[in-house]
């Protein structure tokens, strides 16, 4: 499908009215304008009607989406400032002042979220591109934050990618090679080999994970891949620096 609102798009996908899957969405990175579409098809997505619009943050922040209470009946959205590592997360989709004001890494980390230990809402990460370095906090709060997990993943390069590849219960953790659009999938945070390998995309494309039907088949491992599901993974303080990730 094509959905393109704005003059600087970037992806961002969530649950946007609690129907149990998720839809796209777009942030416009001149001028803070959030365009969600609730359904996941060109037609549909080109009708006013079936898009959410307001604006969060600034020029040049980058988006980031999910439930941020526990119990909530849809995904929420935020934005990451790379120059800072300021996040902002809000619970509606309306223009307004953000719920969660959190600090979280240094200039040059890419914002992300996940349910990284199966406690029913999803909280922040960043990803560190010179290190390949993945830094994960349990928390949603008005306050800075150390990471709660480190693991790393990947190649000088790569783009993150974030959710539960099997069912789990719990956030893991990927990454996508704009290069060649090979897919690493891991599905316990912690430095190792990826338990999933795929090829999907092109060059240049950006990476997005999401649940997409209300009705998901039972998961069928690929024959002669091992893909062992992970218990959420116990709770490793980094020590709290600039450069770990407060």
């Amino acid at each position: 499908m094509t959905f393109n609102p704005g003059t600087k798009p970037y992806p961002v996908v969530g649950d946007w009215t609690g129907a149990g899957f998720d839809t796209v969405g777009a942030l416009d990175q001149s001028n803070g304008l959030f365009t969600l579409c609730t359904a996941n098809n060109t037609t549909s997505c080109a009708q006013t009607a079936n898009q959410i619009s307001f604006v969060l943050g600034n020029p040049n922040d980058e988006p980031i989406a999910g439930q941020w209470t526990v119990g909530g009946a849809r995904d929420g959205v935020g934005v990451f400032r790379p120059s800072s590592g300021l996040l902002l997360f809000r619970n509606n989709l309306t223009t307004g002042f953000a719920d969660y004001v959190m600090v979280l890494g240094v200039p040059g980390d890419q914002g992300l979220a996940g349910d990284w230990k199966g406690q029913g809402f999803d909280s922040p990460g960043v990803y560190r591109p010179p290190s390949q370095l993945f830094l994960l906090s349990n928390q949603v709060c008005n306050c800075s934050v150390f990471a709660d997990y480190a693991a790393q993943l990947g190649n000088p390069g790569d783009n993150p990618v974030t959710g539960d590849w099997i069912a789990q219960g719990h956030a893991g953790i990927g990454v996508f090679r704009p290069t060649n659009g090979l897919i690493l999938l891991k599905n316990q945070i912690a430095t190792g080999y990826a338990d999933i390998v795929i090829v999907y995309g092109i060059p240049n494309d950006v990476p997005i994970a999401g649940h997409w039907t209300a009705n998901v088949p039972a998961f069928n491992k690929p024959p002669n891949v091992l893909v062992p599901a992970t218990s959420a993974p116990n709770e490793t303080p980094v020590p709290g620096n600039s450069n770990l990730g407060g």
